[in-house]
């Protein structure tokens, strides 16, 4: 396992968490309080994440379009 994974505040986006990922080459960010460590996101957490923004996007298009 490595040693070396970025500490990021959780207030960080999901967009820079996916930036990050890319640029250090790992699936799993720790998530850093007041110097602690208090979680962790994964690839797989981000990618939900914007998934789910995508959907609400498209739902709040489609409740446009329609006239609802």
């Amino acid at each position: 396992m490595r040693r070396d994974l970025p500490l990021i505040p959780a207030a960080t986006s999901e967009t820079e968490c996916a930036d990050l990922m890319r640029v250090h080459f790992t699936r799993h960010l720790l998530v850093g309080e007041k110097g602690a460590v208090v979680g962790i996101i994964s690839m797989r957490d981000v990618i939900q994440l914007m998934l789910d923004e995508k959907q609400w996007l498209i739902d709040e298009l489609q409740i446009y379009i329609s006239g609802r």
